[in-house]
């Protein structure tokens, strides 16, 4: 299971279930509401409307894990990446990677 936070073009989407396997539960982020029509829930990718600059989005977020990856590249700005580390670390798996 994989988070990653900006999903902005949707062109990694793809990159990581080629890399992983179609088996990939794929969870996407991202603040701009047309990043939706990535969504292909048949393929066991899920986006997920939100800012890195709530606290209750990103709790959400966390609700949903645990996930073996989070992968931030979302806002790059320190604040946020603080924020979202703060409260999405406890979603990741022992032996996963944030």
């Amino acid at each position: 299971r994989m988070l990653e936070m900006g999903v902005q073009s949707g062109g990694s989407i793809n990159m990581w279930k080629h890399y992983f396997g179609d088996a990939l539960e794929f969870h996407g982020f991202d603040i701009n509401p047309e990043c939706k029509v990535f969504e292909d829930l048949s393929r066991n990718i899920h986006v997920h409307i939100g800012s890195q600059d709530s606290e209750v989005d990103l709790e959400k977020l966390a609700a949903l894990g645990p996930f073996d990856i989070i992968l931030d590249d979302a806002a790059h700005i320190s604040p946020l990446l603080i924020k979202a580390f703060d409260v999405l670390y406890s979603a990741v798996q022992p032996d996963g990677v944030y």
